[in-house]
């Protein structure tokens, strides 16, 4: 059992049993908040959001997590090139930064590995879960 998850579930939501996809008082899933630093009782859009960036021809996503080593979370980055056909073996790890604003947080990056000519399209989403 994840203590971390659990004792973050019981405090902004009491000793429910944990239901990590319902949403939170912004629609967004409880999983979402717990994974990227969000709160649960105040809006905070742009800490649950992915940012994009093109660097050498391949797309960027940055995103906040939790410091590696102290959740049981998977983060996992995928791509496609029409938003029907996902791919989870395609993205590579590049960096995490610990965020000062956001203790026990750091800032992730992923890459595609396809590179982008201008003519193709690439999108990237991020799918969060427990191990």
């Amino acid at each position: 059992t994840n203590q971390s998850a659990a004792a973050w579930y019981r405090r902004y939501y009491g000793n429910a049993a944990p239901d990590w996809s319902a949403p939170d008082s912004a629609g967004h899933p409880r999983l979402l908040d717990y994974a990227m630093g969000g709160q649960p009782w105040l809006s905070s859009p742009a800490q649950l959001s992915l940012q994009a960036r093109l660097t050498g021809g391949h797309l960027q996503i940055l995103f906040p997590r939790r410091l590696t080593g102290t959740s049981e979370l998977l983060y996992t980055p995928q791509v496609s090139r029409n938003l029907t056909d996902w791919a989870t073996l395609t993205a590579s790890f590049v960096s995490a930064t610990p965020l000062a604003n956001l203790p026990g947080f750091e800032q992730a990056v992923f890459q595609a590995d396809p590179s982008l000519t201008q003519e193709s399209t690439l999108y990237m989403r991020l799918q969060m879960g427990f191990q």
